[in-house]
Parts: C-alpha cells; sequence; structure tokens
C-alpha cells in the first residue's frame, strides 16, 4: 500500500472527478482536518483511515447502497461502476449473469448492514429507505419482459473526499464529498434492455458518536455538489 502526500490545498471536485477517470483514486483523506490530503489507492480501500474516518465512509457507501438491492448483495467497498456491457440486452441474459437481481432482498441482513453503521434517528430514516427496497424487489417476482420492469441492478460510490474532521470525546463531525453512482436498466418493448448508470457528486456532513467502542453515525446530510444538479 502506497500513500501519497500531495501539496496542501483544497481538492476541487473537478480533481476528484479526474482522478477518477484514471483509474487511481480511491480515497481522499483529509488526516483529521490538517489540510494535508492523502491518497489512498484502490486495493487498501478504507484500511488506513482512522476508525472514524472508517465509519463515515461506511455510511457514504451504505448511504449509495440502500436505494437499492445491492444493500442486501453489494459488498462494502469503494468501487467504479460497472461496464454497462456485462449486464447484457435481454432478461434471460441478467437473469444467468446476475440472478441476484431477481432475487428477494434479505430484510434483516440489510437491517443488520443499517443498525452496524448507523444509529439513532438515522438508522430509522435507513431502515425506512429499506422498506421501499423491499417492496421495490417484491415487485421485481415474476417480472416478464412484455411489462417493461426498470431493473435495480447495483449501487455505490467511485469515490469519497474527505474534507473536514472534527473530533471530541465520543462524538465527530465529519464533512467532504463523494460521487455516487447507480446501474439500472429499463426493459423496451422489444425485449432489449435500456441500461442508464446516473452518477451524482454530493456534499456529504456527517455526525458521528462512539457506542461500546464504535462509531455510528447518527446524523448524515447529503446535497449536490456546486455544478452537478440534476
Amino acid at each position: 500500500m502506497k500513500i501519497t502526500g500531495i501539496s496542501r490545498r483544497r481538492i476541487s471536485m473537478v480533481a476528484l472527478v479526474a482522478a477518477l477517470a484514471t483509474g487511481g483514486l480511491t480515497i481522499w483523506a483529509d488526516s483529521y482536518g490538517n489540510g494535508s490530503p492523502l491518497l489512498v489507492n484502490e486495493s487498501s480501500k478504507i484500511a488506513h483511515l482512522s476508525s472514524v474516518q472508517r465509519a463515515f465512509v461506511s455510511g457514504v457507501i451504505l448511504d449509495a447502497q440502500a436505494n437499492s438491492r445491492a444493500i442486501s448483495i453489494a459488498r462494502e467497498e469503494v468501487k467504479p461502476a460497472p461496464a454497462l456491457a456485462s449486464f447484457g440486452r435481454t432478461i434471460s441474459t441478467v437473469k444467468s449473469r446476475y440472478p441476484a437481481a431477481f432475487q428477494k432482498v434479505d430484510p434483516s441482513a440489510s437491517m443488520r448492514r443499517i443498525q452496524g453503521v448507523y444509529h439513532g434517528r438515522q438508522a430509522v430514516v435507513e431502515g425506512n429507505r429499506l422498506q421501499t427496497v423491499l417492496r421495490n424487489a417484491e415487485a421485481m417476482q415474476g417480472v416478464s419482459a412484455s411489462q417493461y420492469p426498470v431493473i435495480d441492478m447495483d449501487a455505490g460510490v467511485s469515490g469519497v473526499q474527505i474534507n473536514h474532521t472534527a473530533q471530541q470525546g465520543s462524538t465527530a463531525t465529519i464533512s467532504g464529498k463523494t460521487l455516487q453512482w447507480a446501474v439500472m436498466g429499463q426493459v423496451q418493448p422489444s425485449g432489449n434492455i435500456a441500461w442508464a448508470e446516473p452518477e451524482n457528486a454530493l456534499l456529504i456532513t456527517a455526525h458521528l458518536t462512539r457506542i461500546k467502542g464504535v462509531w455510528k453515525i447518527d446524523s448524515l446530510s447529503r446535497t449536490f455538489a456546486p455544478g452537478s444538479e440534476p
């Protein structure tokens, strides 16, 4: 694992996107807000961050996955969105390559993930989002191409930039940016699938509390980064 120090300046979202495009960026971390960002390569993921920063990144990843069945089947990792061509063009191809896209979401496993990362009000918010995912997943059971469904395939984050970390005792506030992506497909009248891969640059602020030695997010807010509004 190689950690490379870079100049003491604010990293713009343009720079973040450019670094992601080269395949070299996974996480920007500010090393407890001292203004000296670190570049962490993808293979190390989040292991070299502080415990509170790892909790923040876990919350950012789960926040992206909680809108889709990825909450049940995807791993906690920072990764680029998959190539759309890999999913195939027909329902039968998708079912053969990615059967989990048409399976029921495991509510117990999903809720355990939520409770392991969030606490208090934010755990309730994420639990409510899970209920929507469960309803959508249930609706996909037995769907045929003739019904022109929207296929919810995957979601995640391709990068996280931590701008500021303020910790006092058992509480902390962290702010940063992230690039969230999702993969979804719309079955067309022809039976082929038209894939889309929306990506949003978001400003994230989280308040965390350490509970029995474990950092959890009890409040998380997100807004579109300037210039990335839909």
